[in-house]
Order: C-alpha cells, then sequence, then structure tokens
C-alpha cells in the first residue's frame, strides 16, 4: 500500500542482496558507515520495520551479503557476523577448488572477557588484522615506532617490506586475549613482547633488573598463560631458538623476548625494549652523548655486573614516549642514520619473513 506520499514504501522487500567491494567507489569515510546505512535503507518498508518503535520485524529477514577488502568496512559491523576467507600457508599446495572459511559468529556471538576487549580495541585502532599476510604484536609505543624502521632500513627484511603486516600496539598484561582470533584467523603471528623481571619481596613481586639464579619470575601474561608457558627468567632466558616458535591451534606463532646478550665478552641481560635497544648500540655516539649512558659504559669497564642495573635505573626514569620520538628524528634525520636492531627482534623479523616467502 502507498500512503502518506513515501516512495520507499512502494519497494518490495527484498531478502538477499549481494554487493561486490563497494569501498572502489567510495570515500574513506562514507565506508565506515555504508553497511549500517544500506542495511537501513533495505529494511526502510513498513512489513519489516514497527514505524514507532523503529525496530526490525522479525517476520521477514533481509540478508545484505558483501564481499571487501576494506578495514573501514569491516569496522562498521559486528565481528560476529564476519566470513574470513583463510589465507593459506606460503608453501602449501591445495586444490583450486577449496577454500577455508573461518565463522567468527562462532567466537564473538557471546564473547568472553578476553573476547569483548580484542572487540573494542580493534574497533578503537584499526581492523587490518582481518587482511593481513602476518600479525606483529608490539608492546609498547616505541616498538610500534621503531620497528619498521629496523625493517624498512635493513636489507636482510626486503621481502617482508613487500608484505601487508599489520602491527598492533598491546602491552603484555593484553596480548594473550588476542589467542582465540589469531588461531581462528590462522594467521602468521609475531610478539614481541618483553622479560618484565620480578623478584619476591616478602608479600608481593617488584619489578627489578635481570638477573640470572636469583629466583626470579617474569610479570609477562603472554610468557605465562600462551607460549612458552613458562615463569622463571631461568627458563625464559635459557629457552631454545627453536622454542620460541610455536603451532597456535594451527597458526604460526613466534614469541620473541629480551634474551642475554654480549658486551665485551659479558654476558648481559635486559628488560625491556628500551635498555635491549641501547645495549645493541652500546658504542653509537647517538646514545653516548646521553650523560648516564655513557657513565654507565664508564662503570660496566670497571664492574661488568653494573650494567643490567644501570640500564635499568636509566629506562625506569624515561618518558618512553619521548625516548621513541627522540631516535625516530634522529633515524629521521639522516638517510644514513641507523640503529642495529636487538637480537631478539631480529629473529622474530626473520621468522616472520620465511613464514610469509615461498620456498622455491
Amino acid at each position: 500500500a502507498y500512503s502518506g506520499g513515501n516512495v520507499e514504501e512502494q519497494i518490495e522487500p527484498i531478502h538477499l542482496v549481494l554487493v561486490e567491494e563497494p569501498e572502489v567507489n567510495l570515500h574513506a569515510q562514507v565506508q565506515r558507515v555504508f553497511v549500517s546505512k544500506a542495511y537501513g535503507t533495505l529494511r526502510n518498508h513498513p512489513d519489516l520495520r514497527d514505524r514507532d518503535s523503529k525496530k526490525d520485524k522479525s517476520e521477514y529477514q533481509t540478508q545484505l551479503v558483501i564481499s571487501t577488502h576494506s578495514s573501514h568496512i569491516v569496522n562498521d559491523i559486528d565481528f560476529k557476523d564476519l566470513r574470513y576467507f583463510r589465507r593459506n600457508d606460503a608453501n602449501t599446495v591445495i586444490e583450486m577448488d577449496h577454500t577455508s572459511i573461518a565463522n567468527m559468529s562462532e567466537l564473538f556471538e557471546n564473547p568472553k572477557e578476553a573476547l569483548q576487549f580484542v572487540r573494542k580495541h580493534l574497533k578503537l585502532t584499526h581492523c587490518d588484522v582481518f587482511f593481513a599476510d602476518g600479525v606483529i604484536f608490539v608492546e609498547g609505543q616505541a616498538e610500534r615506532l621503531l620497528v619498521p624502521e629496523f625493517i624498512s632500513k635493513s636489507e636482510e627484511f626486503e621481502n617482508l617490506s613487500s608484505r601487508y603486516v599489520s602491527m598492533l600496539e598491546v602491552n603484555g598484561a593484553h596480548t594473550h586475549k588476542y589467542r582465540e582470533l589469531v588461531e581462528k584467523l590462522g594467521v602468521a603471528t609475531l610478539v614481541l613482547t618483553d622479560l618484565d623481571s620480578v623478584k619476591n619481596e616478602g608479600k608481593s613481586w617488584k619489578s627489578c633488573f635481570p638477573q640470572k639464579n636469583s629466583g626470579q619470575q617474569t610479570n609477562n601474561d603472554t610468557l605465562k598463560q600462551w607460549h612458552p608457558k613458562k615463569e622463571t627468567l631461568d627458563d625464559l632466558v635459557d629457552l631454545p631458538q627453536s622454542e620460541h616458535a610455536a603451532k597456535s591451534e594451527g597458526a604460526p606463532l613466534y614469541v620473541a623476548f629480551q634474551k642475554p646478550m654480549q658486551i665485551s665478552g659479558q654476558e648481559i641481560l635486559s628488560r625491556t625494549f628500551e635498555d635491549a635497544l641501547i645495549l645493541a648500540n652500546f658504542e653509537h655516539e647517538y646514545f653516548q652523548k646521553i650523560k648516564k649512558l655513557k657513565q654507565a659504559k664508564t662503570d660496566f669497564e670497571a664492574n661488568p655486573e653494573s650494567l643490567s642495573e644501570s640500564l635499568y635505573n636509566y629506562v625506569k626514569d624515561l618518558k618512553k614516549g619521548d625516548f621513541a620520538f627522540d631516535c625516530l628524528f634522529h633515524l629521521a634525520g639522516n638517510e644514513t642514520n641507523r640503529f642495529n636492531t636487538p637480537e631478539y627482534i631480529s629473529d622474530g623479523l626473520r621468522w616472520l619473513e620465511e613464514q610469509l616467502s615461498p620456498k622455491a
């Protein structure tokens, strides 16, 4: 029936609408609201929506099926409505008529607390994890700013630079919450996290500079709950290289954290990215211009055991955002300016590049 001069009421309800890659002709801002606006238009009929309550009637359903490569469009919908076409391993041979599809409703229909965090975090950051060749989780702002520089300024990672890698900044208290999503997507995942050493001081565990054979543990939930599921510092720093990699319910996973470094023949431990970066560039003029680090170098020459503690105290008082931007500005100041990549990060990036590169 036609009433009130509303032309839209003359359009018969549509049961199924297929849209292929609408982002091709839409500005990013429009992509963000496309799905909700399109579905609202399709349901704008008196047989489908109650005029007074503005709620959909349940007697008739309308299905809108969209294929997309746009993270903006994914951001506009509930993750439980996603159907994800899983990427195959770079070296897996499959039949051309076979595609593995992951139903996200199995995760997000009634999400647990951890997945509620994941859903909110992705909505607030970016949803490109669903379109990535690989994913890198980083511990903080410094890693998020500097790891791309390590990749772009090293010929070793030239192939990785050509891949679409999603980088997510999630601190160690939350990274493990992404485990179920990573396993569902089956995407190659590199976690760059921190050793986060703590020592027992009576009724509580307190942050401290790392020392072997001293009963220290890690405060990092990713290392304790996801991989390698170890708590003692001694077990973690002695973890063989091969055991940093694993299959997490079929998803390739590598968890990288600070390992012992050799400085002037002495084994030195670092606790976080910042002190690991300084150790990897201990003689670099950029860091030796800093008075406290120059003094730490002098003290180390007299007492090698002092360095881990000196760097811990220096990093503890840092404004890490300022530290990261100062390093970034130095690298951007001249094309030839560069830092050595901490070894634990280089190991992780090599693993990821291998996962994304087909073998000849």
